[in-house]
């Protein structure tokens, strides 16, 4: 987004002190600005990054194969997942299953826990926390529980769509390329285009 006239080039969490960093494309900005957030582009992120929670999910009950790791793109976003090799029947019924969850526009809710009460969740994914420091859940009703501290939709039914584009070999796991709602309808139109 923008602070007054400055695009904001990054944003981070300062270390030393907490405090949250705006990189900017100038360095002369007055004291008081008003923000701006790029909405198209954090609804983008928003689509992908609960439509990667949902489709990690979706992995585990179809196929037993949880997700190693998660890259958002500009292009393209992916997953590694516990696999060496899916059958075409597989992933379409992967696909399947995260649809439903997308068009039954289930409740998303984000809240805070302590460890000890993280512990006793059935969390899909819990990372390495400090005693006394609180956990953030995301909790996608009736489907998945995992620690995250990105940003995510009211409801599943605004991810729009999921779609896998691609599965790719990694050593002993397989990458899955996939793209969510406004992503997955302009690869959709320019692959119709193409055809």
């Amino acid at each position: 987004g923008r602070l007054g006239d400055a695009a904001v080039l990054d944003v981070f969490v300062r270390k030393e002190d907490g405090a949250v960093v705006h990189v900017l494309d100038q360095a002369d900005v007055p004291d008081t600005v008003n923000g701006v957030v790029d909405w198209e582009r954090r609804f983008d992120h928003i689509q992908h990054h609960c439509g990667q929670h949902i489709l990690s999910r979706a992995f585990i009950d179809v196929v037993d194969a949880p997700t190693m790791s998660f890259h958002l793109g500009i292009d393209a976003c992916t997953i590694d997942i516990d696999a060496t090799e899916l059958s075409a029947e597989q992933v379409i019924e992967v696909e399947r299953l995260a649809n439903q969850v997308v068009q039954e526009n289930r409740p998303v809710e984000t809240y805070q826990v302590t460890l000890e009460e993280a512990q006793t969740l059935p969390i899909r994914k819990l990372p390495p926390i400090a005693p006394g420091e609180l956990v953030r859940l995301v909790d996608i009703t009736d489907f998945d529980l995992t620690a995250c501290g990105g940003t995510h939709p009211a409801r599943t039914g605004e991810i729009g769509l999921i779609k896998v584009t691609r599965l790719e070999r990694r050593k002993k796991m397989l990458r899955v390329s996939f793209l969510c709602g406004g992503r997955a309808i302009q690869d959709y139109d320019h692959k119709l285009k193409v055809v």
